[in-house]
Order: structure tokens, then sequence, then C-alpha cells
């Protein structure tokens, strides 16, 4: 049996004790469904391709590793070319839904 395969083997195991650990560690920061919060989040893509959040406020809605990751998400899925873009709107069930804009900078 080669490592690959042993460590292969130990990757379900790992992942499920990492996703308990989290669920312990901040679930209960973790944003409940169902609810709505309004807000804003202004966010950029360099033209190397780098990802930022610059900033975020949504009423209600305290940051934990899930609200980061679906942000992350959001914002590669809503930039399509360099620049720094606005989005407002609500945040529900793990999903963003408004408008977003690019702000133009001179």
């Amino acid at each position: 049996m080669s490592a690959t395969t042993i460590a292969e083997a130990f990757i379900p195991v790992e992942e499920a004790y990492k996703c308990a650990v989290m669920e312990n560690t901040w679930g209960h920061l973790a944003p409940r469904r169902n609810a709505q919060h309004k807000g804003l989040m202004l966010f950029a893509r360099s033209e190397y391709g780098d990802l930022v959040i610059l900033n975020s406020a949504y009423d209600g809605l305290e940051d934990s590793p899930w609200l980061f990751q679906a942000m992350m998400d959001f914002v590669g899925d809503n930039t399509p070319e360099p620049g720094i873009y606005k989005f407002t709107g609500i945040f529900r069930n793990y999903k963003f839904v408004g408008d977003v804009a690019k702000v133009e900078v001179v």
C-alpha cells in the first residue's frame, strides 16, 4: 500500500473532524437559516487576480467562517475584471441577492 493511498483513506475522517471542531468553536456565529440581513459590501479584484473584501456591513449579522466563505465565493463569482465593486442587497441562506456595480476611481 502506498503512502498516498493511506493518506487518501484518512481524508474523509479528517474532514469530518475539521467540520466538527469548526462547528463546536464557531457554530454560535453561523448565520441563521431564513434570516434576512440587509447590507453592503465593498470588494476588489487586483490586476493580478487577488480578491479583497474592503468593507462589509450587514444588519444583525456577526462575522463567522461561514459568512467569510460565502462572501469570498460571491466576490470571486462577481468580479470579471480588475476593479473595485460595491454590492448592495441582502444576505439570506448563504446567498447574496442584490446589485453589484463597479466603482469608478479617478
